[in-house]
């Protein structure tokens, strides 16, 4: 567990959650800012239509959109298998080259990469 590495990952889910947040909120706020208007002229209509909108926005992202922080971690524990496996072939160097194992430390080092890809 690298220190730099997870302040790193932090900034990127500060960044993620803040572009979230300047969208999402931005929306919100017209709706709020155009509800009174859709009442006093429409009736209960518009604003049913705005709630209905909202709460098929709401199903859409918790439901159909991709997990992205879910994403984000397995994409980053996959990427930490790989740099442990590349770190331990790098020590281990020497003792597989004498015991004529590099096939194997190979296609180990290849299911790391793969998993990866």
């Amino acid at each position: 567990e690298n220190p730099m590495q997870r302040i790193a990952e932090a900034k990127a889910l500060l960044d993620d959650i803040k572009g979230q947040l300047q969208h999402t909120g931005g929306l919100a706020v017209q709706m709020l800012y155009f509800l009174p208007l859709l009442v006093r002229d429409g009736g209960i209509l518009p604003a049913a239509t705005l709630a209905g909108l909202y709460a098929t926005h709401f199903v859409v992202r918790t439901y159909w959109m991709p997990n992205i922080k879910a994403m984000t971690a397995e994409s980053t524990q996959l990427e930490d298998r790989f740099q442990v496996s590349q770190t331990r072939m790098r020590h281990v160097a020497e003792p597989v080259a004498f015991s004529g194992g590099g096939e194997a430390e190979r296609l180990r080092v290849e299911e790391h990469f793969e998993r990866l890809c």
